[in-house]
């Protein structure tokens, strides 16, 4: 981290309250009782969030859960398609502008991506959300969410699994000391 002002940056107000916590089902078996008590988990540790400084408006949490495959395979007949087995397709949650055109337009724009790495998309779900509890800043950036469901690539595993994934921080300043220590799995 530099040690004095650069631009606008200034090292005397550099916070750090990122909280992450890990709840685990080693049986390999689904269960609801995990993610209640992931929820749980997200519950108590909203000291170390960030917050908008409003009620019911933070930086945002979540939960990393295995792939629902029982359960995305009926919500995907609802949407008009169907899933190939685990393991042969992949799902993306997926942030889109509100506005229909700006929508459709990344979501072709995300497919010509997708399709010139060598997979297809199989379908798109919108994700139902309640918003009922957010604060108004929430409410006023909150985007569309939607699942986008693709097949594996038709490249090599090889050429797949070197397409990755790295960012910095969202940091004021960033910089790879400030990045998550677990770099592909959190995000701050």
């Amino acid at each position: 981290l530099p040690e004095s002002s650069i631009g606008l940056y200034n090292p005397a107000f550099e916070r750090d309250s990122c909280g992450v916590g890990f709840v685990a089902e080693l049986s390999g078996v689904d269960n609801r009782a995990t993610v209640v008590d992931a929820i749980q988990m997200l519950e108590r540790m909203a000291h170390r969030g960030a917050c908008g400084c409003e009620k019911n408006t933070g930086d945002g949490a979540g939960i990393l859960v295995a792939l629902p495959h029982n359960f995305f395979r009926e919500v995907t007949k609802d949407a008009g398609f169907e899933l190939p087995p685990p393991g042969e397709y992949a799902v993306g949650m997926v942030f889109l502008p509100t506005d229909e055109k700006r929508r459709e337009r990344s979501k072709t724009e995300f497919t010509k991506v997708a399709e010139s790495l060598g997979h297809s998309i199989l379908g798109w779900r919108q994700v139902p959300t309640d918003n009922s509890d957010l604060g108004q800043a929430a409410l006023d950036t909150e985007p569309a969410i939607e699942q986008v469901f693709l097949t594996k690539s038709s490249k090599s595993k090889a050429d797949f699994e070197q397409q990755v994934h790295s960012r910095f921080s969202t940091n004021t300043f960033p910089s790879w000391d400030r990045a998550q220590p677990m770099r592909v799995l959190g995000h701050n």
